[in-house]
């Protein structure tokens, strides 16, 4: 079993070019250096130096187990962080989930100054949609939740916090056959064409769809962007965030049209498990509620 200590010796020796100025750094005294390596030699059965020469110097071996020794080192040391981390309430590892239907640009900003903390816990982020929302906290495949969709299913178990509601409308293709009528669109005039929906996440429930109507063909999609695309393209309608539709009408690829009957802005909330009480996660919380996350800009 390889010594982490004498690994250490070992980089010291390289580093400053003797045992005499290893010695002085470690604080030890010179047959000290002297006997780590010897012993270190004797339990590999190997030769790290080779003395022949006036001055000392690696043997192949001896190479190689200090370039693979560092590497080692290096864990050694990342893992003496992160224990201190934990003992100190920093969690190992955070997942942020975040529904489709809210920007990332916020939360990749809030990242980056999470880093500035010079924390090392592992940030994890992955699309939720729908049902996969609360699917997501409940199967502990998330932390913390941006955009938590329907009511809370257990108020003694989950916080929930209401976000900025996202204002979304309803918008086509320019050479969509919907754009030439009037408004408000009906609907039984919308039930004629295809949707465009968000897949659901959801692994526990049955899966749900933005279906808006019953028997509407329905485009199933991965995230907003490809719904986005999807809608310039005239593939099928349905409705945007109202920054990100306006985007379209700007690019000339969508128009917005008025409907009848149809809220679809629905509010989303901040959700997290109340047992679970991490420093990043905290940290996190404090700052979404700070923020107005329904912009897309």
């Amino acid at each position: 079993m390889i010594d982490l200590d004498a690994l250490r010796v070992l980089d010291a020796i390289d580093r400053l070019g003797s045992f005499e100025k290893a010695a002085q750094s470690l604080f030890r005294v010179r047959s000290a250096i002297s006997y780590t390596i010897q012993k270190l030699e004797e339990d590999l059965d190997i030769q790290i130096f080779d003395r022949t020469k006036h001055k000392a110097t690696l043997t192949p071996a001896g190479k190689l187990l200090l370039e693979q020794g560092r590497h080692l080192l290096i864990q050694a040391t990342q893992i003496e962080q992160r224990i201190k981390q934990v003992h100190q309430g920093w969690e190992m590892e955070l997942t942020i989930g975040i529904d489709t239907l809210y920007p990332i640009k916020p939360l990749l900003e809030l990242i980056k100054e999470f880093y500035e903390l010079n924390q090392k816990t592992f940030i994890k982020i992955q699309n939720e949609v729908y049902g996969g929302t609360w699917d997501a906290l409940i199967s502990q495949r998330a932390n913390l939740m941006i955009g938590a969709s329907g009511p809370n299913p257990n108020a003694s178990v989950y916080t929930a916090k209401k976000l900025h509601q996202v204002e979304r409308v309803f918008a086509i293709a320019p050479k969509h056959p919907l754009a030439k009528l009037k408004e408000p669109l009906t609907t039984s005039q919308i039930s004629q064409y295809r949707s465009v929906a968000i897949k659901d996440t959801s692994r526990l429930g049955p899966p749900m769809h933005a279906s808006y109507l019953q028997l509407q063909d329905i485009l199933t999609v991965s995230d907003m962007q490809s719904k986005f695309q999807a809608q310039c393209l005239g593939l099928g309608v349905g409705f945007l965030p109202v920054d990100l539709a306006e985007q379209g009408v700007k690019q000339g690829k969508l128009v917005i049209k008025a409907v009848a009957d149809l809220d679809m802005s629905p509010v989303g909330f901040l959700a997290w498990k109340k047992s679970e009480n991490g420093k990043a996660l905290k940290w996190f919380i404090e700052k979404i509620m700070a923020q107005n996350w329904a912009k897309w800009s």
